[in-house]
């Protein structure tokens, strides 16, 4: 079985990722920053973890790869794929 991380999973393209790779039968990881958002990608793809996660803060990401690790359903992610949109923010800001 596949073990994936997706970043920024919580809605939009991440969570659409995340639910095709739930539908190939991976075990799927979701980090994102809102927690509803996290609650509602659960309850629209079963079988989908999640945890809270500001992956700008490193500390943060820090405790999401340690999620990845220490769940039960996903021992090591052997895929990420990065939607949090940290580039774009980052782009933005040092253009003012």
């Amino acid at each position: 079985m596949n073990r994936v991380l997706v970043t920024g999973g919580g809605s939009g393209i991440g969570l659409a990722i995340a639910a095709a790779f739930l539908r190939d039968g991976a075990a799927v990881l979701v980090g994102d920053l809102d927690p509803s958002a996290l609650a509602s990608a659960a309850a629209a793809a079963p079988g989908l973890h999640g945890a809270v996660a500001d992956m700008g803060d490193p500390a943060s990401a820090e405790a999401v790869a340690s999620a990845v690790v220490e769940s039960v359903a996903v021992r090591a992610a052997v895929a990420v794929v990065a939607c949090a949109a940290l580039a774009l923010a980052a782009l933005l800001r040092d253009r003012r």
